[in-house]
């Protein structure tokens, strides 16, 4: 069965879009955890568009950023890897806390708040 794949690419990079100032919101919070939480959720439905743009079918319901990134097909460097790598943590953190995991510093969430939200336009400017 064919999907929309149009409306679907525009429902990913509004969720995209609406999951990056969430993370702002809740950073001004001082909700860090779940700002990251946000950052991730960002990456991952900008990136699920990607996917959808490349195979012109329903993204994997996973939450693997890596795994997404290789089904987007889109070019990309080694940082941006890592990046992800990175941002994984926080999606897992969010889902599944652990206890005596060290904090992050604002200076240091908000750099990666940056981050995600400089990738996720990045992203999206590719749909």
């Amino acid at each position: 069965m064919a999907i929309d794949v149009d409306k679907h690419i525009i429902y990913w990079r509004g969720g995209a879009l609406e999951s990056i100032e969430s993370a702002k919101v809740l950073f001004e919070k001082s909700r860090i955890v779940h700002s990251l939480f946000f950052c991730h959720l960002a990456i991952e439905k900008a990136l699920k568009a990607l996917v959808i743009k490349a195979t012109a079918d329903i993204p994997p319901k996973t939450h693997n950023l890596i795994r997404l990134l290789e089904f987007s097909t889109i070019s990309h460097e080694n940082e941006f890897v890592d990046f992800l790598g990175e941002m994984m943590e926080f999606q897992l953190e969010g889902r599944y806390p652990s206890l005596g995991k060290p904090e992050i510093s604002m200076e240091k969430a908000q750099k990666y708040i940056q981050g995600a939200e400089d990738k996720v336009k990045w992203l999206i400017s590719l749909l």
